[in-house]
């Protein structure tokens, strides 16, 4: 009998734990937070986060906080670099890095494994990681306006599942 509790616990301490993505429908009703500070304050009710045109120069560490963000505009900044602890954003599906400074990403973005969308276009992307090869819900990324190689561009063709389109230009 106290084999049979312990492992009803395990199993409700993981879902407890790990929360999975709402639906869409659920997803449409959540509010966005257009601000840092009353996301933070309200950091369990984060689904949709919306800082573009803030004028930020990096990544604001308390996004990762957000444990149910499934939706992070990030454009029109000036941000450089993500960090490798962008992985723990596990529900993540549309990120927005769009006109930023932002050469590389971190291996680590392959674990973003809920990532369906996402937008990078207009930064100085220059290498994308081998580790991106295990997005395989990615249906759009659009890296058009950066400095990529030939090279490049077909080394993250082939990465991408093959349902993903591709913006170039």
């Amino acid at each position: 009998m106290l084999k049979y509790f312990a492992y009803f616990f395990v199993i409700l301490t993981y879902n407890l734990y790990s929360q999975k993505p709402i639906s869409q429908y659920e997803l449409e009703k959540k509010p966005v937070f257009n601000s840092l500070e009353k996301a933070v304050a309200n950091k369990n009710q984060v689904y949709k986060l919306n800082l573009s045109n803030q004028k930020l120069k990096e990544f604001p560490k308390e996004v990762l906080l957000f444990e149910n963000l499934q939706e992070l505009n990030l454009g029109k900044n000036q941000i450089k670099e993500i960090p490798v602890e962008i992985n723990r954003l596990k529900n993540l599906q549309v990120l927005n890095l769009s006109k930023n400074k932002i050469k590389k990403l971190p291996e680590t973005f392959g674990d973003l494994k809920e990532l369906h969308t996402l937008y990078m276009s207009k930064n100085r992307l220059i290498y994308f990681p081998n580790e991106m090869r295990g997005l395989d819900n990615l249906k759009l990324i659009d890296i058009s306006r950066n400095h990529l190689t030939h090279d490049e561009l077909v080394f993250i063709k082939k990465i991408v599942p093959d349902n993903c389109e591709v913006l170039t230009k």
